[in-house]
């Protein structure tokens, strides 16, 4: 037989066999559903955001009359968000002092998987 791959202008073979050379990744077909699902759902999300906020802005209801209702400014937004920050990051550090040596320890003492191939 002959071999009727098409060549590109250069005379180099194309090769449109994606999945063969994606095939050495260990995505599962569950967990790919699972993360499409994921970015599925951000992008409903975003979507919703933007409709919502589009009719918001018809009617003339901007984010800082949203603010002001709810008792803030933006100064005061900015100074919770940092207070925020200043409390989590230390314990989330903390917590990973202790959580990844554990989960280390896991991974390497976890009983060997078989082999797909």
């Amino acid at each position: 037989m002959l071999n009727r791959r098409p060549k590109a202008a250069s005379g180099a073979v194309i090769d449109y066999s994606f999945s063969e050379r994606i095939s050495c990744l260990s995505v599962t077909s569950d967990e790919a559903r699972t993360l499409l699902r994921f970015l599925y759902t951000i992008l409903k999300v975003i979507f919703a955001s933007l409709v919502a906020g589009a009719i918001l802005g018809y009617f003339g209801i901007s984010s800082e009359q949203i603010m002001t209702l709810a008792g803030l400014t933006p100064e005061r937004l900015q100074e919770l968000t940092q207070r925020a920050l200043a409390w989590a990051l230390p314990n989330v550090m903390l917590g990973a002092m202790v959580i990844v040596p554990i989960w280390f320890l896991a991974f390497l003492f976890r009983p060997p998987r078989r082999s797909n191939d």
